[in-house]
């Protein structure tokens, strides 16, 4: 990883919890796109890890609407607004924020339709001054440490998803490597540089994940960050304390799964 850059600060922000109602529009935007869709009966569904069950809960009492379901056999929940009401300000919310070309013909033909609205933009541009990203991101991200053969710390977002509609703007904001997986026909976007990750940081210092694992992701990764930029990975107090940090993701992943099902 390069060293010599202009340094992320050692000072944390707040984390924010998207007061505005406008914030709060654009993060479900994206954790719609994410892993969510409308239905044929115009309800919304979002699926989620077992282990962010709160954040559905949390989502739930802030709209004050929507149930929260399980299927037997499958480990996820579902966030699931039929109600008129939720599902209309739902739609006020999401209105001109959604950006995956499939949820926005979904919301235009089976909840603008049915409940008399205008439709939603058409624009997939993504908004990186908004927290569609970390929507999305505590959707579809992954936000991962890991130590190589050699010793060296490598942090690293990726994100996965059937097409590279999203990926190509994400590669081009933050830079980082765009692949195809041909035995999948997937996209995958992967950036591991030191340049890349502190943008991507200082994008979550913005607009941090809401998800309990992905923001514990976002905290130890930034920590490891501020260590490879002291330069203290090269000592063996640094690489034991990022070590710490890859065992205590390791436990949340576990326990997460486990206190949910």
């Amino acid at each position: 990883m390069q060293q010599n850059l202009e340094k992320l600060s050692k000072h944390q922000p707040k984390n924010t919890q998207y007061q505005s109602l406008d914030e709060f529009g654009y993060y479900l935007a994206g954790l719609i796109d994410g892993d969510g869709h409308f239905n044929k009966q115009g309800y919304c569904v979002i699926a989620f890890n077992p282990r962010d069950r709160q954040l559905a809960q949390d989502i739930r009492k802030r709209l004050g609407h929507g149930d929260i379901k399980t299927l037997k056999g499958k480990r996820t929940v579902y966030f699931v607004i039929s109600n008129s009401e939720g599902m209309l300000l739902l739609a006020t919310l999401i209105c001109h924020k959604l950006k995956h070309s499939a949820k926005i013909e979904q919301f235009n033909t089976r909840v603008a339709s049915k409940f008399s609205l205008v439709n939603t933009s058409t624009d997939t541009t993504i908004n990186f001054d908004s927290p569609w990203l970390a929507g999305f991101i505590d959707a579809d991200g992954q936000l991962s440490i890991n130590i190589t053969s050699r010793n060296e710390v490598r942090l690293q977002l990726k994100i996965d998803q059937k097409s590279d509609e999203f990926l190509m703007q994400i590669r081009q904001y933050f830079g980082g490597y765009l692949g195809h997986r041909a035995s999948q026909n997937s996209y995958y976007y992967s950036s591991t540089s030191f340049r890349n990750m502190r943008k991507v940081l200082e994008y979550l210092d913005r607009f941090s994940p809401k998800s309990a694992y992905k923001c514990l992701q976002y905290i130890l990764m930034r920590k490891s960050y501020l260590i490879i930029q002291e330069k203290s990975h090269l000592t063996d107090e640094g690489l034991s304390q990022v070590q710490k940090f890859i065992k205590k993701l390791s436990i949340a992943k576990e326990e997460g799964f486990s206190a949910n099902n």
